[in-house]
This record gives structure tokens, C-alpha cells and sequence, in this order.
């Protein structure tokens, strides 16, 4: 390869000679990557991991996210809140939140400020009204003008706040309020099984707290000040004398965890977020925390970790342990995930100032992702930096087995969340999400579909002697004892490992105890840590330590180990006896159908009402779709809709992870959208003519019969994969009323493969795809035969309603080899942008859930046909190849973000700052008036136009109601304050109001007399439908009236 490329070779050699390692060596040097030597299948195991070591660490920052605040008119307010992350080559992702400014001032007749260059986006010097993305933005809270992840931002701020430069910990240690809420309710070996609430993770040398720690850190005893001190901030190592037990000896290199997947969201509590304890961001992170950061300062007020990502013994919807977060990567995967799903703020903002008032409802609503199975609701109509019982409590909903969540996954979307109605007369507060992803499913040989075992735990209770046939050992070691005293050799015993199958914890209990003070015994678990020392009648050997007694300390791990150290001096002390040893276990069922789903759950029944729970109640289900119901059983009679009444349903066999989309125009829900994981796009609708709820396939980009979940179509990697939202437009572009969805494949798992789709019969084109499907209303069952393929462009006089009276129900095209759509796709303005990302070639492995080093690339097409919309690359000529709008190499970038200006156009960007460049997205851009032509002319029309296709709106979708309630939220009417800004027009919600000159003498109103004023336009149909300016309504007076 000629040039500079961003390649990077990694060589293994396997039982090479000489000559042929030195040609691998050259070949890594080469490629600035990394050479092993495997000899075995272990060496090879090991070579792998360190290449995949090598890998994770070579990248610094990952896509940012905006949060973005919104004043009361939902304009963008004046900061955005960014998150990054970066890889580490071990242990902890570093992630990091940063606060800037958005826009430079803005001025209608020179445009925006070309001195300002601390917000996130910059003027350009040469074009005023355009603006680029600003590398250099400054951070508020620290001053720093960099992306990278390491400097700057609530990580410095954290960071700064428990030690000094050189990382020394500055006392008093654990400062930070840090809680969790216990899970032991009825939990027979725990004094305080009644305890329910919040409670802070610190360190206490009490002994029942320590026992509650340790159940909760699910480690040993020993380990609960090292696990503390870890969630505090600080390195696992502490002082072991008995004046200073506990205190950390130094800060983690960086103490913020990363944010991969999850966004952040900001709670607002006054109309001044710069007044520290008004607005905080809730930041879901993969170091096991939910923070609560200050946005005034970027201080972290408070966190707390959900019990479920510390123990799996009370809720085993977890997949990883928060004590193992310096194990990673690991043979299983690169990075861990805890914390790292979907997330949504439901607010019924009342008066519409953006504000959470007391009186208002309002909850976070949180799922663990990767993490696990679990979604949470947590009440924050009100809340004062620290979450309080009472008013900040927490409800869990998990999977169950024993009811209608049964199928409930890895809950990677964030919900949708409203006040509508599905099958009920009235509407109610209600959540919409799919039952999830199956991590089985993420292996490139895995058969789709395919029978999947389904993992539960449970305690198996044997004693010593049944314990020791079933790991196939001696029981001697069960009964040391001795009338006249148990042996004293001066050598040290010791007993196992013993690992029973699929064992996580053993619980061990003693019938007799009695050892000399100078002997002691131990119990291990597989990585060396002691659960307990105990000497004489069962005392603690260590401070540390419980005592023998009943309950005695949980080992956790996968073995046990028994050890008795002895000082060679023989006495009566007749030695131990061990009676039971209890495992928990996680029992693999036998391979079983999958039958997912999507799940409609009233908000505020949501668990059944049991906060802080480690149950979940099925009783808030409202509607479940899926297509078998009878697989899980229900407390109440919920409307399950299957096959059996909906039979597209048959071939819902595949998991569905994808956030739905879903079509509400009042109260009542006509339409959810969603995609699933064998390509398909399902509508789930309620059905007028009998009260119930429908279901159809619209779309299968895939060949193949997916009905049977038993038989397997073909090889995971070979399968087109919806992991993204739909974005789905109210459309005339057929020539009819339609909803469009927009849609793309790519398989976000494993983002570097480049050996997908590989089954022609399968997937034709061996590409992924991204494209739109018009719903009229009939369509059921389609193929990628019934949309026009444009890969080449469309001819100049060909229309989207000519696609359609053709018989095409939309359009698509094929991305290049081995590119994947892995962020959603937008419409906005009538323009349709899809996002995509190419592996760059380095040679990464195929891994599950890797970095994914390569390019971006950003598309813009006409929404109506799928052509570009100018000449992006100058050769005279606009084709396919001027869809590409804009290309960053990089990780995985963020998504789409569309920002509105109080002042100025909006527009849709990628977010990327990691490069100077224009910031605003190429995109159909609305006819506008020149100013001066504006004040001449005598009478002007307000076309009110959907975003979506620059089309009129129909007079039926422009009612007194409508335009009362886009007044009402400040989303709709154009408040006009200049002759300029009116000639700009404005593009609010999913509306845009243009201006036009029209030479009729209709009534209308002269623009002069509107010149430094703040109006409101009134609207009225002319008699040809048209919406009218018959006149102007000063701000405040009354609301303009639409007939």
C-alpha cells in the first residue's frame, strides 16, 4: 500500500523457525502493531489477549454525546454537557463530562461572533452564518481546551477533590456520598432483613455492617475495605495496621467510569442551572455508579450503584461483578459493562418552563444495558442532591421468571415514554420497550434462530460428606477432630479447591469448633482472598475477620478452599467439624426457544409498587406482544398478543434491542415501530374495528423462514441486524399519506468483521443496507423486492410518487463492503441523514463488542427519493457518490444531533470535535426571501410546512388545537423580532414556518411594521386552504387563531 495508512499489522507465529519469525516481526514493525510467539493452545490464548490488550489501549477518546439545555421555550439554551471515554489497556475504561458553551452570540445582520472560540461551535471567520465544530472548546468547570478524556472536566474535578497531584489521598478519606439500598430483605441469615432504603458504602468496623458490605460487595470479608475504598475513587491496596485499618494509600489514575453506550440526562430545579444545588446530570457510568453531578461546578453530589451490579445472589440480572472491574479485558470480552443502557427522563412539565416543579411527575428511567437485565425507575419530582427514601425511591423491574418478563434480556433501549393510550379508552402514563438483546446471539457461528439455554441460580444444600462425593473428593477434611485433640504436626494443611459445577459462592457451616489460639483456619476463594480466619472456639484470628459462628462469612468465586495453619505444639483442643456446605450455583436450563418481544408498562404500576425490591411484579404489563404467550405465565390478566391473533408473529424469533419508534398524533398510539435482529421491521397497532392489538411484518431484509425459532436460517454474521431506532416521518411523498420509516442494518457487535453476510442466500448483495418504507396501510410481508434499489441514482424526472405507482413501498441502497449503519437515522427538514462506520482494515479481530478503529461517514439524501442534494464532491455532476456529506476517521461516532438557535437556522450534526470542520450537515435547504425584497412587498403568505418533505400541511393537521399547543410549548410559532429572521424562517419541533412574497392581493400584513418587535403571526385558510398572515398578535395579548 502506497501513502500513509491507517493500518495497523499484529503477527502470531505458531510453531514458526527462525526465518519465518523474523518475517512476522518485520511484518508487525511494520505496522506499528505487535508480534507473539504461541507454541500451545495456551500460548495462543495469551497472545490473542495481549494483541486484544494492545488494542483496546491504542485509542484515547471515543465519540462524544451532547446533553443539551433547553430554556422555556425548548430553544437551545446556552451549554452543552459532552461525554467521553477511553479505552485502557487493563483494568477501568476512564470516561469523563464536560461543560461548554454552544454557540457564539449571534447577530441577525453580521451573523455569529467570529472572536468567540470557547464553545463547542465556532463561527467561521470567512462565512459568519456557518458554523464549525470547535476542538479547542473550553471546558467551564476546569478551563481546559482539549478532548481528551483525561483532562478536564467532573474527572478532574472528582479526581482533584480525593488527592493531591502525585495522587496521594488527602484526608478525611471517602468523603463522597456514595449509597446502594440492601438487599436482604427476608433474607433468613441477616439481622436486618427488615431494612429497607438507602444506605452509604463506607467503611465500618462493625462487624454486622461488615457482613452486610461483604454481602453486598459479594466478596470476602478481607476484600470489603479494598472494595470500598475502589468505589470511593481509590487504588484496591490499604493500610492494614489496626490505627489506620482501611485508609487508602492512593487515588486511581482516574476515578470516573466511562459512558459507552448510556446518555446523560439533566434534571432542572430553577431557571439558573449556574446556582450549584439547581440542576444536576444523572450519569449512568461502567464503573458500577449512577452520579448525580452539579452542573454549576462539576462537583458530584452524590451516587449510588444498584445492588444487582455488586451481587447476583439477591437479582440475578447481572451479568458482571463490580469487584471484578480491574479484570478486564478478559478472554470473555475487552471491556465490562455494568451501567450502560438506554436511558429517558419523563417530566409532565406543566407550564412548560422546563423546570421540574414539586407538583409535577417526574422519574429517570435507567436500563443496565450490556450490564444486564434490569430496568429502574427512580421518582425525582423533587430532589435536593442526595436521593432520599421517601421521594427518591427506586423501583426495579428485572427479569422474571415466573411471569411475563420472563423474556426480558439485556435492556440496552431506552424506553418510550407518554401519556397515550394503546388498548385503553383513556390515556395513562405508559413505557414501551423491547424485551432485548441475547448476548448468545453475538458469536459470528451462532446459529440465528436458534434454541438458547436460559441461566437461573439457585442454592444447592448438601452436607460436608455429599459436598465432598460431588466434587470428587476425600471427605476427611470434613471432621478434624479428636477426643484428645486433633493432630499438631507443625505443618500446615489444606484442603482443595474444590469447585463445584457452575458454582459462584459457597456458603460453610460449622457443627463444632475448637482450636488452639495459636492455630487458626481459613476459607479462600479462587483468586486467594480469605473469607474468614478463625481460631480457638471460633473467634477472628484477624481484626478483620467474623467469627466461625452461624452465620459465618459467603465465599465468592467458583472454588473453595480450606487451609488449617498449625504451630506444632499438641493439645486438647479437640479441632473443627464442618456439617454443610451450601452452593449457589448457576443452572443452564436446556436449550429453549426464544419468544421475544415488546413490552407495554404502565409508568406508574411499573413493578407492582415494591421499591427497593428484589422481585418484580408483572401487574404493570398493559399490553406484551410476542409470539408465543403461553412460554411465560402472568399474575394478571394482561393482553398478550401472538401468532394465534396476530400470525406475522410466527416469525418473531429473534431478539429485539432496537428503542421503539412510535406514531402518536393525540392521545392515542396508532403505530410502534420496531426493528429486530434478523433484519425485520414489525408494526404493532391497535385495531379500531374490535378494541385488540395487531401486529405485522412490514419488511424482512433478509432471505430465509424465520418462523420456526428450532431452525436455524443460517450463521449469526451472515444476518442483516437492525440495532437502531426507526425514524419515522408523517409523509405525503408517494403522492398519499403515509408514515415513513427509515431504517438501516449493521451488525453493532462486532463492528470490526469484515467476513459478514458471506450466505448469499441470505443476504444477495452481501451488504448491509440503509433505506425507507412508505406504511400505507396495507403493507404486510414485504421484501427488499418491493423497494426501487438506488444504489445508482434516481433520474432528475423520476418522483417518489412514480416509485410508488410502480408498486415500490419505498427505497433502499447498499452500503459498501463491510460498512454498517450503527447509529440511528434522522429526518430533518426533509432531508433523511443516515450514519455509518467502516472497519479501517488494521486487522483487528472480529470481537464481540471490540473498538472499532475505522471511518465514519455521514448521508443526506432528498427524503422523498433518496438523491443527493447537491454536488458535495465538484465533478460536475450530483449522483449516489454525493449522498456522502461527511467523513471522520475514528471510533464508532456518536449520533445525529439537531440543535435550534434561538437565533439562526437550525441544522443537524455529527457532534465529532475531534476536527475542525463545518458543522452543519449538507441538507435541502428552505427557500428564503432577501431581506430587501421582503420590506417592498405588499402582501406575503405563511406556508406552514412539514419538516419532513417541504410539503403543506393539510388543514386537518393545523387546527386551533394543534396551534394552541405549539404556543403553548414554545415549539411552534416563530416568535419574529426582525424583518431578517422572518425572511430565514424558522425550523421548530417537526415544523417549518417559511416566508414567502405572493403578488395576489390577498389579505396580508407588511413585514415594516413588524421591524424590533416580538409578535406572534395570525394564521387563517384562505380559500384555497392555504394558511394566511392576517395579521400579528403582540407576545402575551392572546393565541393566534387557525381556522
Amino acid at each position: 500500500m502506497s501513502g500513509v495508512n491507517n493500518v495497523m499489522s499484529y503477527a502470531i507465529g505458531i510453531n514458526s523457525n527462525p526465518g519465518q519469525t523474523s518475517g512476522l516481526q518485520a511484518i508487525a514493525a511494520a505496522g506499528d502493531g505487535l508480534f507473539t510467539q504461541a507454541n500451545s493452545v495456551e500460548e495462543l490464548r495469551a497472545a490473542l489477549t495481549e494483541i486484544f490488550t494492545s488494542i483496546a489501549s491504542r485509542s484515547s477518546v471515543s465519540y462524544a454525546t451532547f446533553t443539551v439545555e433547553r430554556d422555556d421555550s425548548y430553544f437551545v439554551g446556552e451549554y452543552a454537557y459532552l461525554t467521553s471515554y477511553s479505552p485502557q489497556p487493563t483494568g477501568m475504561f476512564w470516561g469523563n463530562l464536560k461543560k461548554s458553551c454552544v454557540l457564539p452570540s449571534y447577530d441577525a445582520t453580521n451573523g455569529y461572533d467570529t472572536s468567540s472560540d470557547t464553545c463547542i461551535f465556532k463561527a467561521d471567520p470567512n462565512e459568519p452564518f456557518r458554523l464549525l465544530t470547535n476542538p479547542m472548546a473550553k471546558d467551564v468547570w476546569t478551563g481546559s481546551t482539549t478532548t481528551d478524556t483525561e483532562v478536564g472536566g467532573a474527572g478532574q474535578v472528582l479526581k482533584e477533590r480525593l488527592g493531591d497531584a502525585d495522587g496521594n489521598p488527602t484526608a478525611p478519606y471517602r468523603t463522597r456520598k456514595i449509597y446502594t439500598w440492601s438487599p436482604f430483605r427476608d433474607r433468613p441469615w441477616y439481622a436486618g432483613a427488615s431494612e429497607e432504603g438507602y444506605f452509604p458504602i463506607e467503611l465500618s468496623l462493625d462487624m454486622e455492617d461488615r457482613w452486610e458490605q461483604a454481602m453486598n460487595a459479594w466478596t470476602s470479608l478481607e476484600e470489603v475495605p479494598s472494595y470500598i475504598n475502589r468505589v470511593h475513587g481509590y487504588t484496591w491496596d490499604h493500610e492494614s495496621s489496626w490505627a489506620q485499618y482501611g485508609d487508602p494509600k492512593e487515588v486511581q489514575a482516574w476515578p470516573l467510569g466511562d459512558s459507552v453506550h448510556a446518555p446523560n440526562i439533566l434534571l432542572r430545579y430553577g431557571a439558573n442551572c449556574e446556582t450549584t444545588s439547581t440542576c444536576w446530570l444523572v450519569a449512568l457510568a461502567n464503573d458500577g455508579l449512577v452520579h448525580f453531578i452539579d452542573v454549576a461546578d462539576g462537583s458530584e453530589s452524590s451516587a449510588f450503584v444498584p445492588p444487582e451490579v455488586t451481587q447476583r445472589q439477591w437479582n440475578p440480572n447481572t451479568k458482571r461483578l463490580l469487584k471484578d472491574i480491574e479484570r478486564q479485558p478478559t478472554s470473555s470480552g475487552i471491556h465490562n459493562y455494568y451501567i450502560d443502557g438506554g436511558a429517558r427522563l419523563y417530566h409532565e412539565d406543566d407550564d412548560a418552563d422546563a423546570i421540574i416543579d414539586s407538583n409535577e411527575v417526574a422519574y429517570v428511567i435507567f436500563g443496565l444495558g450490556r450490564g444486564g437485565r434490569s430496568y429502574y425507575r427512580m421518582s425525582v419530582s423533587s430532589f435536593s442532591g442526595t436521593p432520599t427514601l421517601g421521594v427518591n425511591d427506586v423501583y426495579t423491574l428485572g427479569s422474571d421468571d415466573s411471569n411475563a418478563f420472563l423474556e426480558l434480556q439485556e435492556t440496552w433501549a431506552a424506553p418510550w415514554l407518554g401519556r397515550a393510550s394503546l388498548s385503553d379508552a383513556s390515556a395513562s402514563r405508559i413505557a414501551i420497550f423491547p424485551s432485548g438483546h441475547v448476548e448468545a446471539f453475538d458469536y459470528a457461528d451462532q446459529a440465528m434462530p436458534s434454541l438458547v439455554p436460559r441461566d437461573s441460580f439457585k442454592w444447592v444444600w448438601q452436607t460436608c460428606s455429599e459436598f465432598a462425593l460431588s466434587v470428587g473428593a476425600d471427605a476427611a477434611f470434613c471432621d478434624r477432630t479428636a477426643a484428645t485433640g486433633y493432630p499438631d504436626t507443625g505443618i500446615a494443611q489444606g484442603w482443595g479447591p474444590y469447585k463445584y459445577p457452575n458454582a459462584v459462592a459457597y456458603l460453610v457451616g460449622f457443627w463444632d469448633f475448637d482450636l488452639d489460639p495459636s492455630d487458626a483456619l481459613t476459607l479462600t476463594d479462587d483468586q486467594g482472598h480469605r473469607s474468614g480466619v478463625w481460631t480457638g472456639w471460633g473467634y477472628p484470628a484477624e481484626s478483620w475477620s467474623g467469627y466461625a459462628w452461624w452465620p459465618t462469612p459467603v465465599v465468592f468465586g467458583e472454588e473453595l478452599s480450606i487451609s488449617l495453619s498449625v504451630n506444632g505444639i499438641q493439645t486438647g483442643n479437640y479441632g473443627y467439624r464442618i456439617g454443610w456446605i451450601d452452593t449457589m450455583v448457576i443452572e443452564p436450563s436446556a436449550p429453549v426457544a426464544q419468544s421475544p418481544g415488546l413490552y407495554v408498562v404502565d409508568l406508574d404500576t411499573w413493578n407492582g409498587g415494591t421499591r427497593f425490591g428484589s422481585t418484580t411484579d408483572d401487574t404493570g404489563v398493559k399490553v406484551r406482544v410476542t409470539r408465543d404467550c403461553s412460554t411465560a405465565s402472568s399474575a394478571q390478566e394482561e393482553l398478550c398478543v401472538d401468532k394465534n391473533t396476530s400470525p406475522d408473529l410466527v416469525y418473531m424469533t429473534c431478539p429485539i434491542s432496537a428503542e421503539p419508534s412510535v406514531y402518536q398524533p393525540g392521545d392515542r398510539v396508532k403505530a410502534i415501530y420496531v426493528g429486530d435482529e434478523c433484519g425485520q421491521i414489525w408494526k404493532i397497532y391497535p385495531d379500531l374495528d374490535d378494541g385488540t392489538v395487531r401486529a405485522v411484518r412490514l419488511l424482512s431484509t433478509n432471505e430465509g423462514d424465520f418462523s420456526d425459532p428450532s431452525v436455524s436460517v443460517g450463521a449469526s454474521k451472515d444476518i442483516r441486524k437492525i440495532f437502531t431506532r426507526l425514524d419515522l416521518v408523517l409523509s405525503t411523498c408517494p403522492g398519499r399519506s403515509v408514515v415513513g420509516i427509515y431504517f438501516g442494518a449493521g451488525n453493532v457487535q462486532r463492528p470490526t468483521a469484515t467476513d459478514e453476510l458471506e450466505n448469499a442466500s441470505i443476504a444477495a448483495s452481501g451488504r448491509d443496507i440503509v433505506g425507507l418504507v412508505w406504511d400505507d396501510g396495507s403493507v404486510d410481508n414485504l421484501t427488499l423486492d418491493k423497494l426501487a434499489n438506488i444504489d445508482t441514482a434516481l433520474a432528475e424526472d423520476v418522483t417518489s410518487a412514480q416509485l410508488y405507482a410502480a408498486g415500490n413501498f419505498g427505497w433502499y441502497w447498499n452500503l459498501a463492503d463491510n460498512e454498517k449503519m450503527l447509529r440511528d437515522p434522522i429526518v430533518f427538514a426533509g432531508t433523511a441523514f443516515f450514519k455509518t462506520h467502516s472497519p479501517d482494515g488494521s486487522g483487528l479481530p472480529a470481537a464481540v463488542c471490540t473498538n472499532a478503529a475505522g471511518v465514519d461517514r455521514a448521508y443526506s439524501v432528498d427524503n422523498c427519493t433518496g438523491s443527493a442534494l447537491s454536488d458535495i464532491n465538484g465533478d460536475g455532476i450530483v449522483d449516489a457518490a454525493d449522498r456522502n456529506v461527511w467523513t471522520g476517521s475514528q471510533d464508532i461516532g456518536g449520533r445525529f444531533q439537531i440543535f435550534t438557535p434561538k437565533e439562526g437556522d437550525a441544522f443537524v450534526t455529527t457532534g465529532d470535535l475531534s476536527t475542525e470542520a463545518q458543522a452543519e450537515l449538507s441538507a435541502r435547504t428552505p427557500p428564503k426571501l432577501d431581506p430587501q425584497r421582503l420590506r417592498k412587498a405588499k402582501d406575503v403568505t405563511v406556508w406552514v410546512l412539514e419538516a419532513s418533505s417541504n410539503e403543506l400541511l393539510s388543514e386537518r393537521q393545523i387546527d386551533r388545537k394543534t396551534a394552541d399547543a405549539l404556543v403553548r410549548s414554545g415549539s411552534g410559532f416563530r416568535r419574529i423580532t426582525s424583518v431578517k429572521q422572518a425572511a430565514h424562517g424558522a425550523i421548530l419541533g417537526d415544523r417549518l414556518f417559511a416566508v414567502y412574497e405572493r403578488a395576489d392581493d390577498a389579505p396580508g400584513v407588511s413585514f415594516e411594521a413588524l421591524e424590533g418587535k416580538e409578535v406572534l403571526l395570525k394564521l387563517r385558510r384562505d380559500r384555497d386552504g392555504e394558511p394566511r398572515v392576517v395579521g400579528v398578535v403582540p407576545t402575551g395579548k392572546s393565541r393566534p387563531v387557525v381556522k
